[in-house]
């Protein structure tokens, strides 16, 4: 066999390597964190200590451990903490703060020298002119033996002055010099070398109406007098929000923060000076929908870009994280958010760090309820959010501050505060990351077959390290520490024969279903009935192993293993997705009536207005698309009220990751428009299950399977569907909508046991399965096996397309001049055991795209499996009395279908086309079916009662 080989959207799998929580904080947790030459975390801050807020620094090795902690060694002190931290290379840690000392009037500035066991070398308090309270808040080391403090001097004018402190690195104060332009508001940002002579802090202060400049005071190294002061206006500043600079390596000075719009909101405003602090540009991002704010930024001489992190509003009244980069000449490069389809949720991007590949790590908060989460996150530079960590709640995040760090072991360092049950507490994580760098192999006719150099194992659980399983914080390891049974080992290094240089415990284990821990689990179906989960937990990814053998010849080596090590083993295969009336797109949906549209078929619809007599959907219908994403914000999904939560399983994260429109063909959220865009509400199209004016439709929830190429790895696949059966203990959903198919070759190794288990789960717990049956072009074998669809009949609903004449899809019945996405030219696989037909040509459909207001077509049976989503969802919302089975709604459906070429079932056109005023007329009056066993290919055998 002949394979091609295609990249694959890149995805990512964070392991937590670890953390470690300390010390016990007041309301505000101010700390900063440094890595030393050695590896160490150093973290300088206070806590609470008999009930006084106490100056604390702590040292941390490489692997999270506390090495020390130590205090401020001063008789007299009484209250004091930490806000900055200098390591000079030498061994010597610098530390700035504050203090309450014997017989001053509030706090003076504290400079201290630890060495790098915790050992505090001195420690000296610096008063301000007016004996005041005076702060400091960036350090500098000029040389080797001299540094300088930046700090805050009160005034008894009311306002703040900027305290320059030039200290000998034996604890004396060698000058130290203030900066008060108007007697009111000055505040350093940082300390900077300016030249071989200066120092420059950079700040902002106000002028004598109160308005903000920005600001650069340039002080002898000398002796710091008399100095010189440039000064740029940034108007409107709300300096309570921060202000930010970078410079860039010619000396030009980049400032952010946020200004007062003439709308009175906040508008994040980016300003570019050059050397000589004259403006080269200024840059306003305004959302239109509120306040807008920057929190961090970071100048990337790579790329010559400097890069904003903070917030945005949204039009549903809440904030999303965002990310954004300029180049130096003033264009915008990379936007992207962080949104949630939560209303009024806030979300913002404290810290910003950039990866060596130009992505943008993102730490801050995520609120969706009462609680604020901890949220670390990655954003791809081009295709937006990558993976998200949540990692505990937050107090006040308002009043924190948040570090990221990169160690020298390629790790992710977040540095910042959480709350924990009864304080706040200090915090360091280690993230680790595994690029999947995914390649999928063709077959020789072009077919997506698997993911190159991935193997999915399921293995016995005796041979496995509970202990990994279990940490729920750890997504991957090593093969030789994830599997205990040395006699499996060898087996394996012997079947998988290593490249020289290479060993089999440089293989990757990577978990299938993270989510899951050895606990034995039990959900209830939607039935009321128990239902235990196999040991799913015991599924891995074999990845990263460098051998001469494809995956076929692995699988199968793997598979051949007694069962008491290992059950089974196969590719992680491929597959792809099969890409009354009244709102005012509804003459342009004929798929789903007999539109005044003459070019098509008056047969060639599914005849919903009947059904809307009687039912037009209910919100406690909840129905699942496993696609590329729902773009949750379109005006038609009511801004987000439609859906109610989504997830991305594309980016190796289970849990609560929020997906947004990264598919450039919008293929799930045509879907999704297709079964529940909102009906009559005077917008856009009517949703087959979208209600009606006043009364809400179904509910969507979205799960991220396909990629940005359209492709999907039935390992994802399952962890998504198995994530939905026991979330809530129960399934969240009734209905499960599949525009996506897997090809089997016929191949004795093309074993798709992973997929077989998880759908036949999802049967078992009561959830409908609808599946596209997949597309083909005549000329080809259009009965090929397709999965999810060809399973055992009675689990999936099984769905081919019609095109524009109602008939089975053919190249010549499509619409030749439907603009796409997709080629309206296919033809749809048929054969046992699809169920019904429904329409699937890009002419008859209209439905929402990945825009706010954004509107197109849909082809395939891709297009096909939700118009039978959708009206399976109007035949549960209108069955009150009883809940309709999996097996009744299939045979409702397949019952009241149009016969196309013969009575009842055929190999082609199967039951025949969906027709849903009849399968809503047919369970009026009381009339519940049951369904006794699977339809025979011959006649309907079903029993009926009122």
């Amino acid at each position: 066999m002949v394979f091609l080989k295609l990249p694959i959207h890149a995805q990512v799998i964070v392991n937590e390597s670890w953390s470690s929580a300390f010390g016990s904080l007041p309301e505000i947790g101010w700390s900063v964190s440094e890595i030393g030459e050695n590896g160490n975390i150093y973290t300088v801050g206070h806590e609470q200590a008999a009930g006084r807020v106490q100056f604390s620094l702590a040292g941390h090795d490489s692997e999270g451990n506390l090495l020390w902690a130590s205090g401020l060694e001063a008789s007299g002190i009484s209250f004091s903490f930490g806000t900055a931290l200098l390591l000079d290379g030498q061994g010597n840690i610098y530390c700035a703060g504050a203090a309450v000392g014997p017989g001053t009037n509030g706090y003076d500035l504290l400079v201290a020298k630890f060495d790098t066991s915790g050992n505090q070398s001195w420690y000296i308090l610096i008063d301000g002119p007016e004996e005041l309270d005076d702060y400091g808040l960036a350090l500098l080391s000029v040389d080797a033996e001299n540094l300088m403090v930046a700090g805050l001097s009160s005034s008894s004018e009311g306002g703040q002055d900027i305290l320059a402190v030039m200290a000998s690195d034996e604890g004396d104060v060698v000058w130290q010099s203030y900066y008060d332009y108007a007697q009111k508001d000055d505040a350093p940002i940082d300390i900077e070398i300016f030249d071989e002579s200066n120092v420059e802090i950079l700040g902002a202060s106000q002028d004598a109406n109160g308005d903000w400049d920005i600001l650069s005071w340039r002080l002898p190294i000398d002796d710091g007098e008399p100095g010189s002061d440039y000064r740029y206006p940034f108007l409107k500043l709300d300096y309570e929000k921060g202000v930010y600079c970078e410079k860039d390596s010619q000396g030009n000075y980049y400032f952010s923060g946020a200004k007062t719009s003439e709308a009175g909101g906040l508008d994040m405003q980016l300003i570019k000076l050059d050397a000589s602090f004259e403006l080269e540009w200024a840059k306003e991002i305004d959302s239109g929908f509120g306040d807008d704010v920057v929190f961090s930024t970071v100048f990337s001489p790579e790329d010559a870009a400097v890069y904003l992190g903070g917030y945005r509003a949204n039009r549903q009244g809440g904030q999303d994280m965002y990310v954004a980069s300029f180049s130096s000449a003033g264009d915008l490069s990379i936007e992207h958010q962080r949104v949630n389809n939560q209303p009024a949720s806030k979300a913002a991007a404290r810290a910003i760090r950039l990866a060596a590949d130009g992505d943008i790590y993102a730490a801050g908060e995520a609120q969706a309820g009462g609680d604020k989460e901890l949220v670390i996150t990655r954003f791809d530079k081009e295709a937006g959010q990558l993976w998200e960590v949540k990692a505990g709640l937050v107090a006040n995040p308002e009043r924190q501050s948040f570090s990221l760090l990169a160690d020298g072991q390629g790790r992710l360092l977040f540095s910042g505060a959480v709350q924990e049950v009864e304080s706040q507490k200090y915090v360091l994580k280690a993230l680790e990351e595994l690029d999947l760098d995914r390649e999928v192999v063709f077959s020789e006719d072009s077919i997506p077959h698997y993911i190159k150099g991935e193997v999915i194992i399921r293995f016995a659980s005796p041979v496995l390290d509970s202990s990994f399983v279990d940490n729920t914080k750890l997504h991957y390891g090593p093969l030789c520490e994830v599997v205990t049974d040395t006699a499996l080992l060898n087996e394996m290094e012997q079947l998988l024969e290593p490249a020289p240089g290479q060993e089999v415990c440089d293989c990757q284990l990577v978990k299938v279903f993270p989510g899951l821990t050895t606990e034995e689990l039990c959900i209830t179906t939607l039935d009321g009935n128990p239902l235990y989960i196999p040991p799913f937990w015991t599924t891995m990814l074999l990845k990263n192993c460098t051998t001469g053998k494809n995956e076929l010849a692995v699988s199968a080596g793997l598979d051949s293993i007694s069962a008491g090590r290992i059950i089974y083993a196969h590719p992680n295969f491929v597959g792809t997705g099969n890409a009354d009336c009244e709102d005012p797109l509804c003459d342009e949906q004929h798929s789903l009536w007999d539109t005044p549209n003459t070019d098509y078929s008056e047969e060639a619809s599914i005849n919903i207005l009947p059904a809307w007599d009687h039912s037009t959907g209910k919100p406690e219908v909840k129905v699942g698309l496993f696609d590329s994403g729902i773009f949750y914000q379109h005006e038609d999904f009511g801004y987000g009220s439609v859906v109610e939560e989504s997830w991305d399983f594309v980016n190796g994260s289970s849990q609560n990751v929020i997906t947004t429109s990264e598919d450039s063909t919008s293929h799930g959220t045509r879907g999704a428009g297709i079964i529940g865009a909102i009906r009559g509400n005077d917008i856009g199209i009517a949703g087959i299950a979208g209600g009606d004016t006043g009364s809400p439709g179904v509910t969507l929830l979205g799960f991220r399977v396909l990629t940005i190429q359209n492709m999907w790895a039935i390992s994802k696949y399952a962890d998504a569907l198995l994530y939905a059966l026991r979330a809530n203990g129960s399934p969240m959903i009734g209905l499960a909508n599949n525009s996506l198919s897997v090809q089997d070759d016929g191949s004795s190794a093309n074993d798709v046991g992973l997929l077989e288990e998880a759908v036949n789960l999802a049967f078992r717990a009561g959830v409908s399965l609808i599946a596209s049956r997949g597309n083909g072009f005549d000329g080809g074998d259009l009965t090929l096996t397709q999965y999810p669809c060809s399973f055992d009949d009675e689990i999936t609903i099984c769905v081919g397309s019609t095109g524009t004449d109602g008939e089975l899809k053919y190249e010549e019945n499509g619409d030749p001049d439907y603009p796409g996405p997709g080629d309206d030219s296919y033809s749809s696989m048929y054969g046992d055991p699809m169920d019904l037909l429904a329409p699937g040509s890009g002419g008859l459909i209209k439905t929402t795209t990945n825009a706010d207001q954004g509107y197109g077509g849909h082809t395939g049976t891709s297009a096909a499996a939700p118009h039978a989503t959708g009206v399976a969802a109007l035949l549960a919302s209108a069955s009150e009395q009883v809940r309709l089975s999996v097996e009744d709604l299939e045979h409702i459906m397949q019952y009241t279908a149009d016969d196309l070429e013969s009575p009842f079932y055929d190999q082609r056109t199967a039951w025949g086309r969906l027709n849903a005023g009849a399968a809503l007329e047919f369970i009026q009056e009381n009339r519940v079916l049951h369904f006794s066993a699977v339809p025979g290919r011959g006649s309907r055998t079903f029993l009926s009662s009122w």
